[in-house]
């Protein structure tokens, strides 16, 4: 065999290797990338895991999207999120494969809100379902939380209540994520299910000094109404053990009074001032299996003046946070990054024993 034989050969296995290792878009990297889903996956656009978790990006625009294969009815779905550039960071859930038909959270860095919405089903487009929430468009990290039971949606960013909303179009699906226009990263990517045996109770919950509070297990928001001279509350939790419960609350303009504190059963909560119109409590009661939150809005009668009823936002006539998603597959590979380095590895042994047995020939011939 001629040396020239010899030289194609090995161009022609190097040339095989290089196509097989680029039909992987992301590479996994042991230990960067805390989720619980299963097999989560980007279907389009650009998504690669790095340190710090796992990065979706639009280089052609539009909306990316990465599915898993973990299905939820009712659940909490929780991730933070890192804008490096760009419109809209997106959590996905109740979705099909594809995200074509889908609920959707977000934080919009060209509306500057945070909102819920779905894509619709048979041919609809985006629409509105929760009202939108101001967010600070200097930030840059977010921690995105949603609560799906049944009907009834709340959506948190940085532990604050952006949206409280129902909607009856999806009952179930999976779980992903969705990038708008723009280049972020997700970390900490995960799905809590509620289930009504497990779902987390108290026993009782109180407020110091007023006995007009009616606490129940199946109601998951409250409004009260306080006398005039009560500026400062305290609230008295009662639960059995294995569970724990912790309060935060914060004002009208989102500013946070304290963060979550955990209050031991029977025990008064941090004084809670009542200086405008609307303080909103979060009650959050966890067990080992599920957790959920209870939110309620207070206010005293001095500072109860009315003021107009919010209507739920509509959909904008133009800009949408995340364009009607396309279903094309653009064979994004996220599969196991072990795979790549096993195959490239099976590959250079290949490139070796052919060099090798080439070599030999060689040498046959000259004798």
């Amino acid at each position: 065999m001629k040396r020239k034989t010899f030289f194609r050969m090995m161009a022609v296995l190097v040339v095989c290797i290089s196509i097989l290792a680029s039909s992987f878009v992301v590479v996994r990297a042991a230990g960067t990338l805390n989720t619980n889903l299963k097999n989560l996956k980007g279907i389009s656009g650009e998504w690669t895991e790095e340190e710090g978790g796992l990065r979706g990006a639009a280089p052609n625009g539009g909306d990316v999207f990465a599915m898993s294969e973990t299905e939820g009815t009712d659940f909490i779905y929780e991730a933070k999120t890192h804008r490096n550039e760009g419109v809209a960071f997106s959590l996905v859930f109740r979705s099909n494969a594809s995200g074509s038909e889908a609920y959707v959270v977000n934080v919009d860095f060209t509306r500057n809100t945070a909102r819920m919405f779905s894509f619709g089903s048979e041919g609809k487009g985006q629409e509105v379902i929760g009202e939108e929430y101001e967010i600070d468009a200097d930030e840059t990290d977010f921690a995105l939380r949603v609560e799906a039971i049944g009907n009834t949606f709340r959506y948190y960013v940085n532990d604050v209540l952006a949206v409280s909303t129902t909607d009856d179009t999806y009952t179930s699906g999976f779980f992903g994520l969705l990038v708008f226009e723009g280049d972020g990263v997700f970390q900490d990517i995960n799905q809590k299910p509620i289930t009504t045996d497990k779902m987390p109770k108290l026993t009782g919950l109180s407020i110091k000094g007023f006995d007009s509070f009616d606490y129940k297990d199946d109601t998951f928001e409250y409004s009260v109404t306080l006398p005039a001279d009560m500026t400062e509350i305290n609230f008295v939790p009662k639960f059995e053990e294995g569970t724990e419960v912790s309060i935060m609350a914060y004002d009208t303009t989102e500013n946070v009074v304290f963060q979550y504190t955990s209050i031991a059963n029977d025990a008064e909560s941090p004084k809670i001032p009542v200086t405008n119109s609307n303080t909103t409590v979060l009650v959050r009661i966890k067990t080992q299996e599920s957790e959920v939150t209870k939110i309620i809005k207070v206010k005293n009668q001095a500072a109860a003046t009315p003021k107009p009823v919010a209507t739920p936002a509509t959909p904008a006539s133009s800009t949408p946070a995340a364009n009607t998603p396309a279903n094309t597959q653009s064979g994004t590979k996220t599969d196991d990054g072990n795979n790549l380095f096993v195959i490239i590895g099976i590959a250079a042994a290949v490139v070796i024993i052919a060099g090798a047995v080439v070599i030999v020939i060689i040498k046959k011939k000259k004798k």
